[in-house]
């Protein structure tokens, strides 16, 4: 296969849902595999897909919500190393945020901070950890000599932030130009910031390739920097949230609707977006909320393309159903 975009799951937020996987895409180049986010149910979905594991190269994690990354400990934990088609051989690496630093600010009253004290861990220490916390697993499979340390099989790499940005906690997506993250054979991978409410650092990514170019938005408010990013690419996996019907079905009060507005994208700006960004193929994913039908979100991004008189093709993603470049 030398191209193609498999959504694995598609549904935005952390609680679990019966019918629909969290947040996953893979990406794939010449046969070899990319993952963007793992959240939960993706390495089952990465198997359902009928995706080759052993081929599996990076994983690339936009941010560290847990509903991105909460599958991270499946695929250091249960892909590597065993006897089956369904693992990978080879050590992989993983790209993600750094820390944010220790937290600051006001809580509510009678919250406090996990891990109070402690300096966020990015996505490096977030390996460690785990491979920690699983290590009694480790020593067990070692102890029988029926697999080696999957400690060794995920190389993590901190994504570093360009120092001129002055980027932080405070001040998470200021004005940017993309940055490069990684090259390979593939793929050349460039990122930049982009605005998540608290989260920090939160990243869109960008992969050219032969075949063509694919931008993940992450999960963003509207954003100039992922515009700049997405500029003339073939395809836009975009985050959409349709703030009218959650409104009513999911009964948001104005508390919980403008928190959304202010870090999620409403699916009427999508058609702006994608103009902006002159985008091929603009491509909805990370949906909420999980009432909608995939009818009712096809209809809501017609609606929102129109408004913008964006001429491109378009497509809300289902899981498992590959989408053409």
């Amino acid at each position: 296969m030398d191209f193609a975009l498999v959504p694995l799951g598609i549904q935005g937020g952390p609680p679990p849902h019966p019918n629909q996987a969290g947040i996953s895409t893979a990406l794939v180049v010449n046969g070899d595999v990319y993952l963007i986010d793992c959240g939960r149910a993706s390495l089952s979905q990465f198997v359902n897909a009928g995706l080759p594991v052993p081929r599996l190269r990076s994983i690339f994690l936009t941010h560290l919500h847990a509903d991105h990354c909460i599958d991270f400990a499946t695929y250091t934990q249960l892909a590597a190393q065993f006897p089956t088609q369904y693992t990978y051989k080879n050590p992989i690496h993983a790209y993600g945020p750094g820390t944010a630093g220790k937290p600051t600010g006001k809580l509510k009253d009678g919250d406090q901070w996990a891990n109070a004290g402690q300096a966020t861990p990015g996505t490096r220490e977030m390996l460690e950890l785990l491979n920690n916390a699983f290590s009694g697993s480790a020593n067990f499979f070692l102890k029988e000599h029926f697999i080696g340390d999957p400690a060794k099989m995920i190389i993590a790499h901190d994504i570093e932030i360009p120092a001129e940005l002055n980027a932080s906690a405070d001040n998470t997506a200021p004005s940017a130009q993309p940055f490069e993250v990684m090259a390979d054979e593939n793929v050349r991978v460039t990122a930049t910031l982009v605005p998540h409410g608290a989260v920090y650092p939160a990243l869109a990514y960008r992969f050219d390739t032969e075949h063509g170019s694919v931008v993940f938005s992450g999960d963003t408010a509207p954003s100039d920097n992922l515009i700049r990013l997405a500029r003339n690419c073939d395809i836009l996996v975009h985050e959409a949230v349709e703030l009218e019907a959650s409104a009513s079905r999911m009964g948001w009060n104005e508390t919980t609707m403008k928190h959304m507005r202010d870090v999620h994208t409403d699916v009427n700006e999508i058609g702006r977006i994608a103009k902006e960004a002159n985008a091929g193929h603009i491509v909805l994913s990370h949906l909420v909320p999980d009432t909608l039908s995939h009818q009712e979100w096809q209809a809501a991004l017609r609606k929102s393309v129109r408004r913008a008189s964006y001429t491109g093709r378009t497509t809300v993603a289902q899981e498992l159903r590959d989408v053409p470049l």
